[in-house]
């Protein structure tokens, strides 16, 4: 079964490549977000160095014509409150791994040589992976909107999303990639008003990627 979605990918990207040609491309590459709101005075010399207020990932983007879908993933472990007697790690909420990222669909515009300036908005999503049982939580928008199948509707109407700017730096097929993110404030389909457009600038992050574009 998985040997067949590897080739019906293949096949898929080998059939958009000959149909959009030079209005086509697709690549993958590491990718690391800064925790801390770069912009806050509280922001010093020693938070920047500090290695535990990075997160990595990888960062995936494609670009048909004028449209581009960037989205990145970070998987990192659960917060660990407490030891059990037997030295076995009690985790927060019984969340052992935490998945999150952001699918962002936006466009980019040249502004100098090799240089692109980029706007998107944002779904940041997650995934919470519960220790010892096979249950799952997946979230759209915020940590807090759970997907539950009863009600599916709230949770499509609570989605808010992201804003997210890039600087990518272009040579050849690899990619310097400088992005800013920030959230709504809380902007969705219950909350649809003008005040909740705006940023919390608290809230940004700032991230770097390198880029392999592959077509």
């Amino acid at each position: 079964m998985n040997k067949r979605i590897v080739i019906a990918s293949i096949v898929i990207l080998l059939v958009m490549f000959s149909v959009f040609g030079d209005s086509f491309d697709l690549g993958i590459g590491p990718f690391t977000q800064f925790q801390e709101n770069p912009f806050s005075p509280d922001v010093q010399y020693a938070t920047w160095v500090d290695a535990n207020n990075y997160l990595p990932g990888y960062e995936v983007r494609l670009r048909i014509r004028r449209i581009e879908i960037d989205t990145y993933l970070i998987s990192r472990q659960g917060n660990i409150i407490d030891v059990t007697p037997e030295g076995k790690p009690i985790y927060e909420q019984e969340i052992s791994r935490k998945i999150s990222g952001t699918v962002s669909i936006g466009s980019s515009t040249e502004v100098a040589a090799f240089t692109r300036l980029g706007f998107a908005v944002g779904f940041p999503m997650g995934l919470d992976i519960h220790k010892g049982s096979q249950k799952y939580s997946f979230w759209i928008g915020s940590d807090d909107n759970m997907y539950s199948k009863p009600n599916w509707v709230p949770f499509y109407q609570h989605i808010s999303i992201h804003y997210r700017m890039k600087l990518d730096f272009r040579i050849a097929h690899y990619v310097l990639s400088v992005a800013y993110e920030v959230p709504s404030n809380d902007f969705s389909i219950v909350n649809f008003n003008q005040k909740a457009l705006l940023p919390r600038w608290e809230q940004g992050r700032i991230s770097f990627a390198f880029i392999t574009m592959f077509l």
